[in-house]
């Protein structure tokens, strides 16, 4: 069953979006061009044919903006939390994704919440995956805890990748939406001491 610490990441991702629409990044008629959703994806590429998916967040863009019409099958943004599978089992699925949805899914954000140490530290991992063909994908890694210094650059995710290759009317297709991991370590440095933990 989810815990508020697994559901964090995802919690994260909608405020982001939130952010976006109050700092003038996106309208709200950017954003019912979106569908936000927990739906199931039953329907995969070779060789995940025969698997389901329902992920802990993602975005399904409209076809074309048309909000009259469809949503893409697959969504072009997907959020995984690990928490009680294993780091592997968390690339398994991310696999699924960026593979089996035959390069759909734009960009893919696994966080990965390590088993506590015997001192009660809890690691945290960010991996982005981003698609750059159907056949290829490119990826990097933020730490979020322990918290790196000097801090990097926060990861970005393009207009053109969330909507998966539309570009909304005003947009050029490589603007660029931030994603803050402050709120991210805020959120889950919350839900980790809650559970008698400290963040690494």
């Amino acid at each position: 069953m989810p815990t508020a610490l697994h559901e964090s990441p995802a919690d994260w991702m909608y405020r982001q979006v939130h952010s976006w629409t109050l700092a003038g990044l996106l309208s709200l008629e950017n954003i019912d061009q979106l569908e936000f959703s927990g739906k199931t994806v039953e329907e995969f590429c070779i060789p995940f044919v025969d698997h389901g998916k329902v992920a802990d967040f993602a975005i399904f863009p409209y076809i074309d903006g048309d909000i009259n019409g469809d949503t893409s099958w697959y969504p072009s943004i997907v959020l995984e939390t690990g928490l009680s599978e294993s780091r592997h089992r968390l690339r398994e699925d991310c696999a699924l994704w960026m593979v089996g949805a035959a390069g759909a899914v734009k960009v893919l954000l696994a966080v990965k919440i390590f088993a506590p140490t015997v001192n009660g530290r809890v690691k945290v991992t960010l991996t982005i995956f981003r698609n750059l063909q159907s056949t290829s994908c490119d990826f990097s890694e933020f730490d979020i805890f322990p918290v790196p210094y000097p801090h990097p650059t926060n990861p970005v995710i393009t207009i053109h990748e969330m909507y998966a290759g539309y570009v909304p009317a005003g947009f050029d297709s490589g603007t660029c939406l931030p994603l803050d991991l402050e709120p991210l370590r805020w959120r889950l440095r919350k839900k980790i001491l809650e559970q008698g933990w400290l963040p690494a």
